[in-house]
């Protein structure tokens, strides 16, 4: 009996629980598509280094998922609240018939059951496709290509999502039963009429909270945008503080004051049923600031998240191979008592060195303590505070240049006696240094003056992926024998694998050590971080979004049900339905796009501090990125509006409450 009484409560109530079920497949979708990367390199061309990037990935999204899982728990558990909320009256027809609570609960139990399944399986089934389509967008970020198209499917994947939302499902289970238990036959059977209380804020203290939160923004986006997101500061977190205060304070007086504003248009306050949708508003915004706020705030995270992840990520990694000329670059400093050493006669010494290289060009660099780089800024919009700025700047003999270009194949270069050129490949400098050459901006060595060549070089003289790389001026050599020598860098070829994996070995057991990089250990580290940050920036991005839109679906669905009498009342007094339809459309509308409008001012602000960051390191058009991620959130969104809407009309109508 509980059987077939279930499955037709769970049958009849699909409808009513459209928004619990769209939660739940998502959650289910976006979990096995994120824990199914590993099954994905069946169909793609790895090497050693890009298995451990993929390898790393599946353990960092191993942790975030954890993450995910309790974010989506909550909401699962939020969601089954309002059900069994809203379902009171019928659970105390059940007792008056005669049923005892535990046997409540075993069809609870069992109703619940039912949607986990069949919330598992499509869910389950969606993600299975939608890996295959995810997987082209793997290879691409891993710069790999694709053997054939394989259709893959990850069991380990699947038994994980099946273990994970069945904790979930069990927790629901639990408060579920806890619910039942304490309830008393009058609270259920009058539940439903006590609807929410309509409240609204006194006009005066509306305007000003609302002047309050004005200033509480504008403070947060001058901190941001003054100190920028990556200097970790007080002003940082100031900026989090008057954000989050402001947000708060903004949705605490916009309703008192939406009234204000439209009384004053009274043709607009008096048109159809617009006196009934502004109050409904205020009195909805007024019951759930809190959760206002934090709807707010996620789905700023999510703009920020879907927008900037990919870009940075981008930024991080740019032009890998064009930093890593070399297998392998040793560095000296001259940190140690011995000074600057011959690097590649120690390694001679220590580890047969010639027998396993192919290729190898030691080079030095050197300075004049009291020449720096701030010494030949131009350009006034070039930010003065950085750092490098204060050090001495580099020289190279053109010798070492030249013989540097050959092994890469480039062009030799040839100076007049009085010039010198500079290598930059830091992006942000080069309107500066365009400026020196249009300038022909002079330095002075030992009391002689030299003028820039005409071009700047692009030349990257070792491996390493420095994100700030140091601009180094090129003289002719006789000119830099009265320099200080600062920095020893060996670069070397490996005749084949075998040979650097020998090397390495021995090396790594000998006693004299130097700072070194190899191509692998870099492209290893690019592809991961890179990687690592677009993913993150999808999996949270798309949770944060569902969580965001469930919430105020459901708040709105609660809404409705509460003012299901005030709407017949409307229908009784002559509104029709075309009239009620509307009202409910904008009423929605209007919920759903108030948080979203000032997380959109809020992501314009952050994105300009973000954009700042990312210059920094590199030009990289982030327009396509933000495209992308309004029109993910405009169809996730915009599917749960819809699901609402339909939702709350249902409800209206008179059909079965949520």
């Amino acid at each position: 009996m509980y059987i077939k009484l279930s499955y037709k409560n769970a049958s009849k109530s699909i409808k009513d629980y459209g928004i619990y079920f769209l939660t739940l497949v998502f959650g289910v979708c976006v979990f096995y598509m994120f824990n199914a990367i590993d099954a994905q390199k069946e169909i793609m061309e790895l090497t050693q280094r890009e298995h451990n990037a993929m390898k790393f990935l599946k353990e960092i999204l191993n942790y975030v998922s954890v993450f995910v899982s309790i974010v989506l728990g909550f909401l699962i558990v939020y969601a089954n609240g309002f059900l069994i909320k809203r379902r009171k009256k019928e659970l105390g027809v059940y007792l008056t018939l005669g049923m005892e609570k535990h046997q409540i609960s075993i069809i609870l139990i069992l109703e619940t059951m039912v949607l986990a399944i069949v919330g598992l399986f499509v869910g389950l089934v969606v993600g299975i496709f939608g890996s295959q389509i995810m997987s082209v967008f793997t290879a691409k970020l891993f710069e790999v290509n694709m053997t054939s198209f394989k259709f893959v499917f990850s069991p380990t994947a699947a038994l994980k999502s099946i273990l994970f939302f069945s904790i979930i499902f069990l927790v629901v289970t639990l408060f579920n039963t806890f619910t039942i238990s304490k309830c008393k036959l009058l609270d259920l059977l009058y539940g439903n009429k006590k609807n929410q209380e309509m409240k609204v804020r006194n006009k005066t203290v509306s305007i000003f909270l609302f002047i309050l939160s004005l200033i509480s923004l504008a403070i947060a986006y001058y901190l941001i945008l003054t100190n920028g997101i990556a200097d970790i500061s007080p002003a940082f977190y100031g900026s989090l503080v008057f954000g989050t205060i402001g947000t708060l304070l903004f949705f605490l007086s916009i309703s008192g004051l939406l009234i204000k504003i439209i009384i004053k248009f009274k043709k607009v306050y008096l048109k159809n049923l617009n006196v009934f949708v502004v109050r409904q508003i205020a009195s909805m915004i007024n019951t759930n600031v809190v959760s206002m706020t934090i709807v707010c705030i996620a789905l700023l995270l999510t703009i920020g998240t879907l927008s900037s992840g990919v870009s940075m990520s981008k930024a991080f990694s740019r032009d890998i191979s064009d930093k890593t000329p070399y297998d392998i670059s040793f560095y000296d400093y001259g940190y140690g008592d011995e000074g600057l050493t011959d690097i590649s006669k120690v390694l001679e010494e220590h580890t047969h060195f010639s027998n396993y290289t192919s290729v190898t060009n030691q080079i030095f660099f050197y300075n004049i303590p009291q020449l720096h780089y701030k010494d030949i800024v131009i350009d006034e919009k070039l930010d003065s505070s950085m750092y490098f700025l204060r050090n001495p700047i580099k020289f190279i003999c053109l010798s070492d240049y030249n013989r540097s270009a050959r092994i890469q194949g480039g062009k030799e270069l040839s100076l007049s006696e009085n010039e010198y050129a500079i290598i930059n490949l830091w992006e942000t400098l080069n309107d500066n240094f365009n400026l020196v050459i249009e300038n022909n901006k002079a330095i002075t060595l030992n009391n002689n003056k030299f003028y820039p060549y005409k071009n700047i070089i692009k030349l990257q003289l070792y491996t390493r992926d420095s994100m700030f790389p140091s601009p180094v001026m090129i003289i002719n050599d006789k000119y830099i024998k009265d320099m200080k020598k600062s920095e020893a860098i060996l670069n070397a070829d490996f005749k084949n694998v075998n040979a650097q994996k020998s090397f390495m070995a021995e090396f790594d057991k000998s006693s004299k050590r130097y700072l070194h990089f190899t191509k692998d250990e870099l492209y290893t580290e690019v592809i991961t971080g890179k990687t690592v940050s677009a993913f993150l920036a999808i999996y949270l991005g798309f949770v944060f979004l569902v969580t965001c839109a469930a919430i105020l679906s459901i708040q709105q669905l609660s809404q409705s049900s509460d003012n299901k009498e005030r709407y017949e009342l409307l229908k009784k007094l002559g509104a029709d339905e075309r009239m009620l339809n509307h009202t409910l459309f904008t009423q929605i509308l209007i919920y759903f796009l108030l948080p979203l409008s000032l997380a959109i001012v809020h992501s314009v602000v952050g994105l300009i501090a973000v954009n700042q960051l990312i210059v920094a390191y590199g030009k990289v058009n982030i327009l396509a990125n933000i495209l992308m991620a309004a029109i993910f959130l405009v169809i996730v969104y915009g599917a749960y509006f819809m699901a609402t809407y339909i939702g709350s009309k249902n409800v209206i109508k008179g059909n079965r409450i949520i």
